[in-house]
């Protein structure tokens, strides 16, 4: 990986690109096409041109409510929207910020309490329950991927969220299987960034830092590849190219994974 020349790119995204709005997690995405991934929740997007403006304003709202910690609201919000049992990213949106509960939760368990620390339990069954909601809510999105599926172009979105919703759960040998049905549409953009994915599961980083490499370049162009290519440089032993790239993100408040990741970066280099 050559660190400048990536970041290079990454810091010309603002100016060379749009910024859309995810219409399932709401965070903020750059792209220089009209076809692309949210650098959040991974979404695939078929087409920008196409997204519906009360879609990206009620995502937006539910951002707001599991940014500020209030995830019952978040969750009733996601569950009452109109296309919640048809659309399976709804689902798979819904299981991301389950999961930041659950993490929330656990980041409230304090050692220094006195006593039997009851409270300390109360967070970690929180935690427990949260996570395995998320979990239950992957499945339900592979359930409604699986519905709407027909085997056309236009169910390319419904065969990614279930792919992602398996990657999720850890399920590598189903993804596969679902990766299979995705070369079958033709689709260059989703193939590579589903091998790119899937490889990164396998733990293959050089496999994985190859795709990353092919989408961030010419028409393929994905923010996300970036995030993909420091992981494989961070787990092959390069963790302050990582940093390098990572810290050159495009607005890294709405990208959670990376600033997760930076911190990991962190802890480990001071260790």
């Amino acid at each position: 990986m050559n660190p400048k020349k990536y970041v290079k790119i990454l810091k010309s995204i603002e100016a060379n690109s749009a910024a859309y709005t995810c219409p399932y997690c709401g965070a903020l995405t750059y792209s220089v096409s009209d076809s692309f991934f949210c650098s959040n929740c991974e979404a695939f997007i078929p087409s920008a041109k196409a997204l519906n403006q009360e879609d990206t304003k009620a995502a937006s709202e539910i951002r707001k409510l599991v940014q500020s910690n209030d995830f019952a609201q978040a969750e009733q919000a996601y569950e009452a929207l109109p296309e919640y049992a048809t659309n399976p990213y709804f689902a798979y949106a819904e299981a991301l910020a389950c999961i930041s509960e659950s993490n929330y939760e656990t980041a409230q368990i304090n050692y220094a309490l006195k006593g039997f620390m009851e409270e300390n339990t109360t967070h970690r069954n929180n935690s427990l329950a949260a996570f395995s909601k998320a979990r239950l809510l992957f499945s339900k999105a592979v359930y409604t991927a699986k519905k709407g599926i027909s085997g056309g172009p236009e169910t390319a979105k419904y065969i990614h969220a279930m792919f992602m919703a398996y990657m999720k759960l850890g399920d590598l040998k189903a993804a596969h299987s679902t990766l299979e049905k995705t070369g079958k549409l033709g689709n260059i953009l989703l193939s590579e960034y589903e091998n790119m994915v899937l490889k990164n599961g396998l733990r293959d980083y050089a496999g994985a830092a190859n795709h990353a490499e092919r989408l961030l370049s010419g028409d393929l162009f994905t923010l996300n590849a970036a995030y993909y290519l420091a992981y494989a440089a961070f787990k092959t032993g390069k963790p302050k190219e990582a940093l390098y790239v990572l810290g050159s993100f495009p607005d890294k408040s709405e990208n959670e994974t990376v600033l997760a990741l930076m911190k990991e970066i962190k802890s480990y280099m001071e260790i």
